[in-house]
């Protein structure tokens, strides 16, 4: 077993190597190396709670307790807040009625309305849900494909 002297003394042994290896020229050293520059921050175009939330379906994942496999969530853009749904399949049925709740609840505890919904456009919210989302004002808008 080596001591921390020893070890000390190697580390600074790989210090005196020198290479004369030019990793500029190196392709593979170049796509390793190689970063990406970061997104410009993006300035979010809601400014009150509830006026945009995102909204996705999770799953399938292993089997739970209460046998769910999928989880709704949304996501209030200003405030960041994540509520999250079980589900035990992703048919209309459930989604609506959980929908419907999340909805209630939240405009009962704010006060505020949600004016629309961001979705990824996987077709979850398609079809049945345009009547509803219609009937309490929150306008339904999906990633562009």
């Amino acid at each position: 077993m080596d001591t921390p002297l020893q070890l000390f003394s190697a580390i600074c042994k790989l210090c005196l190597i020198k290479s004369t290896f030019d990793s500029r020229k190196c392709n593979p050293c170049l796509h390793a190396k190689k970063t990406r520059k970061p997104f410009p921050p993006s300035e979010s175009k809601t400014e009150a709670k509830l006026e945009r939330i995102h909204s996705d379906i999770c799953g399938q994942f292993p089997d739970s307790e209460d046998n769910t496999t999928y989880n709704l969530i949304f996501i209030d853009e200003v405030t960041r807040w994540a509520h999250s749904i079980h589900l035990k399949d992703k048919s209309s049925v459930p989604l609506k009625e959980k929908f419907s709740e999340y909805i209630a609840e939240v405009e009962r505890q704010t006060g505020m309305k949600v004016k629309k919904l961001h979705v990824d456009g996987g077709g979850e919210y398609k079809g049945q849900f345009t009547p509803i989302m219609k009937s309490v004002g929150i306008k339904y808008e999906p990633t562009p494909p």
